[in-house]
């Protein structure tokens, strides 16, 4: 007997004395009865309007625009249901057979009666009506899920195996000709053949990379969060951009003292190379100097808010909404960071959150050219109850100059 929250029941029958009967046996159970219908359009129409816990309803139903019996009119109003308005379905029928059990459970109806309907077997029946309906949503949404994980990994991978085509090309083409003609080539020609070698390297070691976390992303559980050493995080993504040649161009401004956050190690330095790597590729001016700029400030939230800020040309308003999703980055992949939706992804499962700012916001050190133009990248993370930690020396991120700042203290 259910006394508290009852379960909210619509009965479906097209004679009145059953339909009675089974609103009776319902409220002596404990059941509440929200509604009854006398035809499957009907049912239809009051399940989407009432949005009942279970309809029960009767197998063979006039069909009010025939005026003829229909043998599956209870079927065919719980397959409409269950496009329309997803509901635990209990079917009433006259007799039983194989055929209508495997037919009703293709379509989503959770359990079935024959009729004459007994209380104990009604109530059993919506139990595990409930049950497998419970059941069949959590198998549709792992389905919808998997279908469009395996879609998005197809069209990742495919972009990674497209994308390695070059860098594979330039390492085989530089060691042929350092084979072929190290005899002839003098010191200099062959470092930079070596360092070609190795910048093309560590392109195809990100590809590696990008294309593991994201085939292992759905299957991890709870993570690690600890705090985190960005100094360090930040130096293992200057290792993995030699790859990027514009990155040698660059002049990066990173704070020497970073507030203290709390992550997950791995997915910071592969949401910080994504950011970077973008800022890199997209958000740099058509003249120099080039330049970016990183900072970090703790928010009022308990978290703190990263940015990466560029003096690029921006990003259109239109362009904005759909950059965090997957259509918009699967055409971009170029081996240096995962796609922008990904980065979301990670920086929500930290507890944090990600957005775009462009143009963007004055942060104190731009030029007066500078002021109205580019875009700022910014992911939130909370807070870390251990103290800052200050980095005695200049954070080197940067191929070539970098300049080093402290928050300005008040």
């Amino acid at each position: 007997m259910i006394s508290e929250d009852s379960i909210r029941a619509l009965v479906v029958d097209d004679e009145a004395i059953p339909n009675s009967l089974v609103q009776l046996q319902l409220e002596q159970i404990g059941y509440k009865v929200i509604g009854n219908a006398y035809d499957g359009v009907e049912a239809v129409k009051l399940t989407e309007a009432l949005h009942p816990d279970v309809v029960v309803m009767d197998l063979r139903m006039m069909d009010p625009k025939t005026g003829q019996e229909d043998r599956v009119a209870g079927l065919k109003a719980a397959a409409a249901i269950q496009k329309c308005c997803p509901t635990p379905v209990v079917v009433v029928t006259a007799y039983e057979s194989s055929e209508l059990v495997q037919q009703a459970s293709s379509i989503g109806v959770g359990a079935y009666l024959v009729k004459p309907t007994r209380e104990k077997d009604l109530e059993r029946a919506i139990t595990i009506a409930l049950a497998r309906f419970r059941d069949f949503t959590e198998l549709r949404r792992l389905h919808t899920e998997l279908e469009h994980y395996n879609t998005e990994l197809d069209a990742f991978a495919g972009a990674v195996a497209q994308g390695l085509k070059t860098p594979l090309k330039c390492i085989i083409e530089h060691a042929e000709a350092l084979l072929e003609k190290q005899k002839t080539y003098s010191r200099t020609a062959i470092i930079e053949q070596v360092q070609t070698i190795n910048r093309e390297s560590y392109t195809i070691l990100n590809m590696s990379k990008e294309l593991l976390l994201l085939a292992r992303l759905r299957r991890v559980g709870d993570i690690e969060i600890h705090p985190l050493d960005m100094s360090d995080i930040l130096k293992n993504v200057q290792t993995r951009l030699q790859g990027l040649k514009e990155f040698q161009t660059v002049a990066i401004t990173a704070p020497t003292i970073w507030p203290q956050a709390e992550g997950h190690g791995t997915w910071v330095e592969e949401i910080w190379l994504s950011l970077l790597s973008n800022a890199v590729k997209y958000g740099l001016p058509s003249e120099p100097p080039f330049r970016i700029v990183i900072g970090a400030e703790v928010q009022s939230s308990n978290t703190v808010r990263f940015w990466i800020r560029d003096f690029g040309p921006g990003i259109p308003p239109a362009l904005q909404e759909t950059l965090f999703t997957p259509k918009a980055q699967l055409t971009q992949v170029q081996g240096e960071g995962i796609g922008l939706h990904l980065v979301q992804h990670l920086v929500e499962r930290m507890g944090g959150e990600v957005g775009v700012i462009s143009p963007a916001p004055n942060t104190g050190s731009e030029s007066a050219e500078e002021t109205s133009s580019g875009s700022l990248f910014f992911f939130t993370l909370p807070e870390s109850v251990a103290p800052y930690h200050a980095y005695p020396t200049p954070l080197e991120i940067s191929a070539t100059a970098m300049e080093t700042r402290r928050p300005t203290e008040e």
